[in-house]
C-alpha cells in the first residue's frame, strides 16, 4: 500500500490520479473514497467521471540483475523479494513481470460482480491488456492497457481469461 501513502503526500494531499479501490496482495479490498466521487486516474474527464477504478497491488515490470542468479529489481529500484516466481514475457519494452496472487483474482471477481450489480454495468470483459479502438466508449470491464499503449498495468502475468470467464459465467447464473 505504499502507493496510497504516496497519494496522500503528493500535491499537499490533493493528488487526483488515484484509484477508488485497491486490492492488496492478500486479496483485501481497500476503498479509498466513495463511489459518488471520481478521480483523474486516466486524465480524460468524461471517461474518469464514468469510471470505477480498481488498482491491483503489484511491483510491475522487473529488471534482471545480471550479476546475481534469480535476483530482480523493481522499476522503483527495490529488490523483488516475494516467493512467487517471476513471470517472463516480452511486452511493452519489458520482459520480466511481478505475478499477481489468486487472492487478488478472487477479490476482483467479487468486487466487480458487486459493483456491476449495484451500478448496472454490463459484465462484458475484455480478455487482454492491449489497446483497443474506441476504448473510451466501451461499456463493461476493461483494463488501463486497453486505452493506451504506454500503460503497463495490468501486466501480462494477470489471468485475463479467468476474470472474463468467471464474471461472464456469474452474469449467466444471475440471469437464471
Amino acid at each position: 500500500m505504499n502507493h496510497y501513502v504516496g497519494w496522500l503526500n503528493r500535491h499537499n494531499g490533493k493528488y487526483k490520479k488515484t484509484a477508488m479501490f485497491t486490492i492488496s496482495f492478500d486479496g483485501k479490498i481497500h476503498q479509498h473514497f466513495e463511489t459518488t466521487y471520481n478521480s483523474e486516474i486516466i486524465g480524460n474527464l468524461s471517461f474518469d467521471e464514468s469510471t470505477i477504478s480498481i488498482l491491483i497491488e503489484n511491483e510491475g515490470w522487473l529488471t534482471k540483475d545480471l550479476n546475481v542468479e534469480n535476483k530482480y529489481i523493481t522499476h522503483v529500484g527495490n529488490i523483488y523479494n516475494r516467493t512467487q516466481e517471476v513471470f517472463e514475457k516480452k511486452w511493452r519494452r519489458n520482459k520480466y513481470w511481478s505475478p499477481y496472487t489468486q487472492q487478488q483474482h478472487d477479490s476482483l471477481i467479487y468486487l466487480i460482480g458487486k459493483l456491476c450489480d449495484e451500478f448496472t454495468i454490463p459484465k462484458n470483459v475484455i480478455p487482454h491488456n492491449t489497446k483497443i479502438n474506441n476504448g473510451y466508449s466501451y461499456a463493461g470491464i476493461m483494463y488501463k492497457g486497453n486505452l493506451d499503449i504506454h500503460f503497463t498495468d495490468l501486466n501480462p502475468s494477470w489471468n485475463f481469461i479467468e476474470i472474463k470467464d468467471k464474471l461472464e459465467l456469474k452474469n449467466i447464473e444471475n440471469d437464471k
